[in-house]
């Protein structure tokens, strides 16, 4: 994952990590904020599949729905790991390096139930999320959706049988 401009490569963890309470409220995610080795502003934040790994040690976690800030302020990451603060300080202690990497190396899958429209509007997908009951099975379906493809990625569509929905249908999201 290549980092935004204005941030200096590497990051480096300033001091232990911790949760941002009223994030995690605001956001209804776990949110950890690293204090950083001053770098760059970069408030903007990042929604691919994607870890962190520690290129000294080899340990990684996983982002469950990326990165809020890449550097509030030049000196904070916020984050949504699939790990605990305190997992995050045992694998990246102060003085720590994160690498930014992606899970995205090939192709994936996402499988519906159906397809309500191909282009609603010229830009909208429809589509039935399979084996799915309760609003928050939904709300999984969409982050699931949303990790395997970011902004900016196309999306070919099939059928079961393996012919085209449309032929040369490709959706770019």
């Amino acid at each position: 994952v290549p980092l935004p401009a204005g941030i200096n490569s590497p990051l480096t963890i300033k001091s232990d990590c911790y949760e941002s309470v009223g994030h995690t409220t605001a956001w209804g995610r776990y949110t950890v904020v690293c204090p950083l080795e001053t770098t760059g502003v970069v408030a903007e934040s990042f929604s691919g599949p994607a870890f962190f790994q520690n290129p000294d040690t080899g340990d990684s976690i996983d982002l469950l729905h990326g990165i809020l800030h890449w550097a509030w302020g030049g000196q904070h990451m916020y984050f949504w790991p699939d790990a605990s603060v305190a997992e995050v300080n045992t694998k990246f202690p102060a003085g720590s390096k994160i690498s930014v990497l992606s899970h995205i190396n090939e192709p994936t899958d996402f499988h519906v139930s159906g397809i309500h429209h191909y282009a609603w509007n010229g830009n909208l997908l429809y589509f039935y999320p399979k084996y799915l009951s309760t609003p928050q099975q939904c709300q999984w379906a969409v982050n699931d959706f949303n990790t395997k493809f970011p902004t900016g990625y196309s999306i070919d569509i099939s059928v079961p049988n393996g012919n085209p929905a449309m032929v040369g249908q490709t959706i770019s999201v």
